[in-house]
């Protein structure tokens, strides 16, 4: 069961009242961390998996009043598995893990320091490319932020983590 564990700024901008708390996440990615942020005129959403610290990056219109969230999720995730060389028997085996969903409240003080430093970097990328005039590349972008290396994981890099429990690394 794909379960997001969101904050209590994107409970509310989603206006979803979170499940109880299950014992424990069995998939092979485990659970995912999300937060909102407005940057301009847009909303971004991180998604952040608890174990191997890879995030995804959408973007909405700051104007709008809800967004899918498990549906944007599933879309960023299979092109982030088809990105990385991951081979369609694991691919397979997330999309049949994750088709039931489960949202929650955040519970890992830790995961929620990694998302918060990550959206920072992400402003940092955004800045970067509006100071060189050219647009921000979704994937570009999690590619870079997935490509720092993170002390919660050994001074790894997400993307390495991530391919490994695919088994693509």
């Amino acid at each position: 069961m794909m379960q997001l564990k969101c904050t209590r700024k994107l409970l509310d901008f989603a206006g979803i009242a979170p499940a109880p708390l299950p014992e424990a996440n069995g998939t092979l990615l485990g659970a995912w961390h999300v937060n909102t942020e407005v940057v301009g005129r847009y909303r971004f959403l991180l998604f952040l998996n608890d174990k191997s610290l890879y995030c995804l990056v959408a973007v909405i219109p700051a104007t709008e009043k809800t967004v899918p969230l498990a549906m944007v999720f599933r879309h960023l995730l299979a092109s982030a598995m088809l990105r990385n060389g991951v081979d369609q028997a694991h691919i397979g085996q997330v999309g049949q893990e994750y088709v039931e969903e489960l949202i929650t409240k955040t519970d890992n003080r830790k995961v929620i320091g990694n998302l918060n430093d990550i959206f920072n970097q992400m402003c940092c990328f955004i800045e970067n490319a509006m100071n060189e005039n050219r647009p921000v590349d979704l994937p570009e972008l999690e590619d870079h932020l997935n490509r720092i290396p993170q002390r919660n994981i050994g001074g790894r890099f997400s993307v390495d983590v991530f391919k490994e429990m695919l088994g693509a690394g």
